[in-house]
């Protein structure tokens, strides 16, 4: 077992990890990056369909348009282009087709996120929380009298769009921190690649580590395949080991270091069974508190399908199809007549060998015709359907979609997608979901803090620091977000060896 010494190892390659490398290597900090994957960019993944489409299976969006450093320097850098998919919104169910407007049900869904917004946060902590489900059916009991039976049936339904925002359904939903979701400006969806940025912040790791290109850094700064099982801390040297093991080759390697900087997800380092693909176990263990604080956290499924088809024959008009699923008739009897319901409080898996009704879940298609030019619909899911369509053929993918894109479009017979292509984040073992989530009982904010501050670790001199988009209030589950801790981070370090306190 070989054994290799830099400063600072920092875990992970995705955007978190390559903004504290950046920073801290034009710092002077000797830096080396340790990526699980066979690639480089985490949860920033762009592929190409056989027709050379990029898709972006992870990140899409630059959230926060108002408040996000990335997209003014992207535009700056002059290689991403993006699309403002905020214009024409149409809203479907099975029983009305294309609602119309004067039906009043998007007026009815902002009422509850106002109920939500004002009311779900004083009235529920993380020990009393309810899903968002159970926060609708609250609203109903509560101004129930001023809607008609069509929008007591149908605003439930709508304000499950939160399930394409955060990647749960609305069983397992805090309605508490749903109510505190707030975003600052736009969203500008990325049509060329997220990973064009992403190597852009590549190229200038590159730069400032005396390299000509990004690609250059591959098995020098940045090393592919090494999967981190075990981190030690030796009292003695008052060094960091890390044991990694090749996914390849088997070849287990020791690096040491004097400062590390995890960005593993939040998925990833809540887990107990250290046996776990994926898994870090910690000697000695991360502090009892820390472990405490990231029970108190969940992780997401939001998921992807690119349905490539050969022409565009939906509206060319319409950024966006929402198909609401049936009126939840449980809910609608349970306030007309206050018989008690049990609600779950969590997503349940969807067996593989059944065949989910596509009209009982919500699904937002994207036209990415409208935003690029291309004949794509991109459906956005959220769990347990996401596990579900990952782990099936085309063939099911398709059986599945094939009625919702006949509703939206308005066609009896529609051509057979000639691509699909989907993520399959709920199955990667170093992710294990997209991000992070907000579950019924969830306390995010405690989490967050626990991690910044990253105390009790080791010897308790800040060696340790955490990164990713789990791990910040404002640009949380974003890009940006991501992109801030490993700032915030390395400037903890830099800060750290200048002051020679280690």
């Amino acid at each position: 077992m070989t054994s290799e010494y830099h400063q600072t190892i920092v875990i992970g390659a995705g955007i978190s990890g390559i903004k504290a490398s950046i920073d801290l290597t034009r710092n002077g900090i000797d830096t080396l990056i340790l990526e699980a994957r066979e690639r480089v960019g985490g949860r920033l993944y762009t592929i190409k369909s056989d027709s050379g489409i990029p898709m972006d299976i992870g990140a899409s969006w630059f959230h926060d348009c108002l408040d996000n450093p990335l997209l003014h320097k992207a535009y700056d850098q002059g290689h991403i282009k993006f699309y403002y998919d905020d214009g024409r919104f149409d809203i479907y169910t099975k029983e009305h087709g294309l609602v119309d407007e004067n039906h009043h049900l998007q007026a009815a869904a902002d009422e509850i996120k106002d109920y939500l917004k004002q009311i779900c946060m004083e009235k529920y902590t993380p020990e009393t929380d309810v899903s968002l489900r159970e926060a609708c059916l609250d609203y109903l009991k509560l101004k129930g009298y001023t809607l008609t039976d069509e929008l007591i049936r149908y605003a439930p339904q709508l304000i499950r769009y939160y399930e394409m925002w955060i990647g749960s359904s609305w069983n397992a939903l805090s309605a508490r921190q749903v109510g505190t979701d707030e975003h600052f400006g736009r969203n500008a969806m990325v049509t060329n690649g997220y990973i064009t940025f992403y190597n852009d912040e590549l190229d200038e790791l590159a730069s400032v580590s005396g390299f000509s290109k990004g690609t250059d850094l591959i098995g020098s700064k940045i090393r592919l395949n090494q999967v981190v099982y075990k981190i030690r801390f030796d009292d003695q040297s008052k060094q960091i080991f890390v044991h990694t093991r090749n996914e390849l080759t088997r070849l287990e390697t020791v690096y040491r270091c004097e400062y590390l900087i995890c960005s593993t997800p939040l998925s990833i380092l809540k887990l107990q069974d250290t046996s776990a693909k994926g898994a870090i176990e910690w000697q000695p263990p991360l502090p009892s508190d820390i472990r405490a604080k990231l029970g108190k956290v969940s992780f997401s499924g939001l998921g992807k399908v690119f349905l490539e088809f050969k022409n565009c024959f939906w509206s060319k008009e319409t950024d966006r199809f929402l198909y609401l699923p049936e009126p939840d008739d449980e809910l609608t009897e349970a306030y007309k007549t206050g018989k008690s319901i049990t609600f779950e409080k969590e997503d349940k898996e969807i067996e593989l060998t059944s065949s989910p009704d596509p009209f009982k879940y919500v699904v937002l298609f994207m036209n990415l015709y409208r935003a690029a030019g291309v004949p794509i619909l991109l459906a956005l899911i959220s769990q347990p359907l996401t596990g579900f369509i990952e782990a099936s053929s085309d063939e099911v993918i398709w059986k599945f979609f094939k009625p919702l894109v006949r509703q939206i479009t308005g066609k009896r017979w529609t051509s057979n997608p000639v691509s699909i292509h989907h993520t399959n984040w709920t199955h990667d073992p170093f992710s294990r979901g997209a991000y992070t989530g907000v579950s019924v009982g969830d306390d995010v904010e405690a989490c967050i803090n626990a991690l910044k501050e990253a105390k009790g670790i080791f010897d308790d001199k800040g060696r340790v620091r955490f990164v990713g988009e789990g791990i910040i209030e404002q640009g949380n589950g974003c890009v940006h977000g991501a992109w801030l801790t490993g700032k915030r981070e390395a400037e903890k370090v830099v800060k750290l060896v200048n002051r020679g306190k280690l």
